[in-house]
């Protein structure tokens, strides 16, 4: 227990020793102290690792008021000797001194928080980050419990101080926790958890950001309810958890916590007359030996967990490991480069033909972004596209390359004069669900008229629409595209979440089926032909057109065709071209189809 005086003040205040304790810990300094003032009247102190300080102890800082920053003396004895004086009167065994004031709202100075010991030492950065934040909840403690006139369980309400109507921590105590259980001079096994909510943004933007909060709060409540005793748990942003587990040692158990939460958020939750269903990804961080014991680095790692688990479907958690670590870091880098490159709209438009099946002639194309290094390289887009996804830039993406494929338009159009022709471009929902980015989709139409005789046609993946139940301002949105001529297509059908409502619901005239499922037509093992006539007969039913992604072989073509099939696309017409290579390509076919 730390040593303390009381100055005729309640007893209640001597709850605030336990601050001493944590900031002996977080600074690995032999005593930690903390002193309340009123008015500049000493109120309460309390030190830890010092028994044998008197228990009328004046505040350390005699000769001035501490300011707003903090005061950190690596070695007293090089000090002045004003300075010294007024320290060594109060502790005159510390060497080292580090005090951080407690300020209040109002900017004034309810005491100060010091880490001393009698040995010359300096704090590294991350300490004195963890002794600012622990500073800055002892303040806002202390005005809320005391100045406020609510004194009460302040021990509680210090080391375990929630959200006002929440199981959880504020999110600077969980920090301040972290800290303290890693200061500790044999740290006990730790995990990290960054529990991420999956859908949450597209669950606002559909129902609202009131709906969407109600649905955190209540997936928090089964979250606590599955963690184990002495776990802490933090809101982080609006769609992210932090876990702090104390104890386990083994992987095996730390992954059947997680196991747990994920079973706990599976089942549907009822808000209202809406059913909603949200999936959560984990990324865990052990401690470990091959990594620096801090709060930065387990933050870190849990970061770069969360993002392998949020790249995979479904419910599901991952651990880091330095294989993960320096893949995460390779991907950080390589997202910066795309930064970058989208900033000096340095992606380029390449066109692959889409052809009529039984000619072979062009009917349109479709537009592709394509990344060329400096060095002459080529990033494939399997691998910028999802990681545009993933870093937030798929909205930039998709309207830069809008843009850059309606200016191809024009070229291409002056080679078939006349000709009707069909400029197929991606899009995806983060551009659809959001007001700013759907009036800048309709300047970038507005600013980029198509040629005569061309219509444009917006492609949306199936799985981004997994959680739009056709109605709302994305259904609204589209259903102006598509009064404004422009055709709407589903791609990649049947690789994502058959959601066959929206294909009636949504205004859709287009379907594009799957490569994956032409690659398997006639195949030995696994032939895809049956589920592809019946995709095939249900878009016939619904009147949309149909086209093949992905045709490589002759054989494709035929079966295709005689499916019914009359459009489509792939390697065994042209691969993607550059401008001039799809110039040269209409021009080919200029004399035929005169």
């Amino acid at each position: 227990m730390p040593a303390s005086g009381r100055l005729a003040v309640d007893d209640r205040l001597q709850d605030f020793g336990d601050v001493a304790v944590l900031a002996r810990a977080l600074a690995e300094t032999s005593i930690g102290l903390i002193q309340l003032v009123a008015d500049r009247h000493p109120l309460f102190h309390a030190a830890a690792g010092c028994p044998g300080i008197p228990a009328d102890l004046g505040p350390l800082w005699l000769d001035s008021d501490p300011g707003t920053e903090p005061l950190i003396l690596g070695d007293l004895q090089a000090e002045g000797p004003l300075r010294q004086r007024a320290i060594s009167t109060a502790a005159p065994q510390a060497r080292f001194v580090a005090g951080f004031p407690l300020l209040l709202s109002s900017g004034h100075t309810a005491g100060s928080l010091w880490a001393l010991d009698p040995q010359p030492r300096q704090l590294r950065a991350q300490q004195v980050d963890a002794l600012q934040r622990l500073a800055r909840q002892t303040a806002r403690l202390f005005e809320h419990e005391w100045v406020r006139g609510s004194c009460r369980s302040l021990p509680v309400a210090l080391v375990h101080p929630r959200r006002s109507g929440s199981p959880l921590l504020d999110l600077e105590a969980f920090h301040v926790q972290l800290e303290a259980r890693l200061g500790q001079p044999q740290p006990p096994h730790l995990a990290l958890l960054r529990c991420h909510l999956r859908k949450l943004g597209r669950i606002a933007a559909i129902h609202g950001d009131r709906l969407a909060e109600r649905v955190v709060e209540a997936f928090v409540e089964r979250l606590i309810a599955a963690l184990p005793a002495g776990a802490l748990a933090a809101r982080y942003g609006d769609s992210q958890l932090l876990v702090l587990l104390s104890g386990p040692d083994q992987g095996e158990g730390i992954a059947a916590v997680a196991d747990r939460l994920i079973v706990a958020l599976d089942a549907p939750l009822v808000v209202g007359e809406q059913t909603i269903s949200v999936g959560i990804a984990i990324g865990i961080a052990p401690s470990g030996a091959d990594r620096p014991l801090s709060a930065a680095a387990l933050l870190a790692d849990a970061s770069i967990a969360l993002g392998i688990a949020r790249a995979g479907n479904g419910n599901n958690h991952c651990f880091v490991d330095p294989v993960i670590r320096a893949r995460a870091e390779a991907e950080v880098a390589l997202e910066e480069q795309l930064r970058l490159v989208l900033h000096e709209r340095q992606l380029l438009p390449y066109v692959q033909p889409l052809v009529d099946l039984a000619s072979g002639a062009p009917i349109g194309f479709e537009c592709l972004a394509r990344w060329q290094l400096a060095s002459g390289a080529w990033i494939p887009p399997d691998r910028f596209v999802p990681l545009a996804y993933r870093a937030g830039l798929a909205a930039e993406l998709d309207l830069q390359m809008i843009a850059k494929g309606l200016a191809v338009a024009q070229p291409l159009a002056r080679q078939l004069p006349g000709r009707p022709m069909l400029l197929s471009v991606n899009i995806s929902t983060q551009v659809l669900e959001q007001r700013p980015l759907r009036a800048r989709l309709l300047e970038v139409l507005a600013a980029n008229p198509l040629p005569p005789h061309w219509s444009l046609q917006l492609e949306i993946l199936e799985d981004d629409l997994r959680d739009s139940n056709g109605q709302g301002p994305l259904a609204q949105f589209l259903l102006e595209l598509a009064e404004r001529g422009i055709t709407i297509a589903l791609d990649d059908f049947g690789a994502g979440h058959s959601w066959l409502s929206r294909l009636h619901t949504l205004p859709f005239r287009s379907l594009k089926v799957d490569g994956s499922f032409v690659r398997c037509i006639n195949d030995p093992e696994r032939p895809s032909n049956t589920l592809l006539e019946a995709v095939i007969s249900l878009s016939q039913g619904l009147g949309l057109s149909t086209t093949a992604e992905g045709i490589e072989t002759e054989a494709q073509r035929r079966w295709l065709l005689e499916q019914g099939i009359t459009i489509g696309q792939g390697y065994l017409f042209a691969r993607p071209l550059a401008e001039a290579d799809a110039i040269a390509y209409l021009a080919q076919w200029r004399e035929r189809l005169v």
